[in-house]
């Protein structure tokens, strides 16, 4: 394999690891769909104005998604409230409460990123193997 060919592999995969890596780092958010940012006692107010339809409690059971009645989705961090479930059952509101999701999003990211690394370490090894050094004999 001549070398152009060699450089030029290895410049196609360091170009695609960096898209890569951009691709996980760097997405666009759409600001108008996100959910809302809801104050406590907003929240409370909402529900007993039966303005709340659905409340999705997170696994460390300190925020909530709330779906209102419109279907607009807000925000709300969570106050240790022992009345909160029986005031959301009251008011018929339907509670669910989300798993454990079991590893954070820095392990996630450091997956992500192990296979790509894999490849570039084959491809470096190979083109050292190749390298015209290592074809004359000592």
């Amino acid at each position: 394999m001549s070398k152009r060919w060699r450089n030029a592999g290895l410049l196609t995969l360091l170009a695609v690891i960096l898209i890569t890596i951009g691709s996980a780092f760097i997405t666009p958010r759409d600001q108008s769909s996100a959910p809302q940012l809801l104050r406590y006692s907003e929240f409370i107010d909402q529900v007993e104005a039966d303005q709340v339809a659905k409340v999705q409690i997170a696994a460390d059971q300190r925020s909530a998604q709330v779906v209102h009645t419109d279907n607009r989705r807000s925000l709300v961090n969570l106050a240790p409230d022992q009345n909160l479930l029986p005031l959301l059952s009251q008011h018929q509101v339907d509670i669910t409460v989300e798993p454990d999701s079991g590893s954070p999003a820095w392990q996630a990211a450091l997956l992500s990123l192990a296979f790509p690394c894999c490849c570039w370490a084959a491809c470096f090894s190979c083109s050292v193997g190749c390298s015209p050094a290592a074809a004359i004999p000592p």
